[in-house]
């Protein structure tokens, strides 16, 4: 397999072990930090992965899958979506295809450049921010940020500023998908429209 299918593969194969470690603080909810996994296969592969972590742990589960359509409606964007992900071919496509099958239409992607796995968490903000700008024109209804590893929460909020449209990254909106999910409607300043808002 591609770099991208294999680092797909071990994120999988390290699913149970990482729900045994945390069950172990007998957490009443479950906020699962990882995006492609939760797309990989679509609609039907996000349900597959919710029960076979729920099945594991016995509480209720947030995955990106989830968060990301529901954040997608809270922010009201009513037209085309754009991707900045630091995937490869392979998992761009499952992005592409989850998105259709949800339709919510997503016309165009960029992927951020790594070499290792471990680059994703030390992108620069400037060269995060070239890459939001890259991606985004006046088709663009709103811009969706994937890689539960890339520091994009607050720069996400910054951009909404100056591209005046909503910048939804991924870490924030399983976040705040999971507090909702548990009815807690803290509001909090400084992560976008998203946090602010709804």
């Amino acid at each position: 397999p591609d770099a991208g299918t294999a680092a797909q593969g071990r994120v999988d194969r390290s699913v149970e072990p990482a729900v045994d470690s945390v069950m172990k603080a007998k957490p009443h909810h479950l906020i699962v930090g990882v995006s492609i996994e939760a797309v990989w296969g679509g609609l039907s592969g996000a349900d597959a992965l919710r029960k076979r972590i729920e099945d594991r742990s016995g509480t209720a589960v947030t995955l990106a899958s989830d968060a990301l359509i529901a954040a997608v409606r809270a922010s009201n964007i009513d037209g085309p979506i754009a991707v900045v992900a630091p995937y490869r071919p392979p998992g761009m496509e499952q992005v592409k295809n989850f998105f259709a099958e949800c339709k919510i239409p997503l016309v165009r992607t960029r992927a951020l450049p790594h070499d290792r796995s471990i680059d994703l968490a030390h992108y620069s903000k400037a060269s995060l921010a070239e890459a939001l700008r890259a991606i985004d024109g006046p088709d663009i209804a709103g811009i969706v940020q994937f890689g539960a590893n890339v520091a994009m929460a607050r720069l996400a909020g910054e951009a909404e500023n100056w591209l005046g449209k909503p910048v939804i990254a991924v870490n924030t909106a399983t976040y705040w998908h999971g507090l909702r999910s548990l009815k807690i409607d803290h509001k909090i300043d400084g992560f976008g429209q998203l946090f602010r808002d709804h």
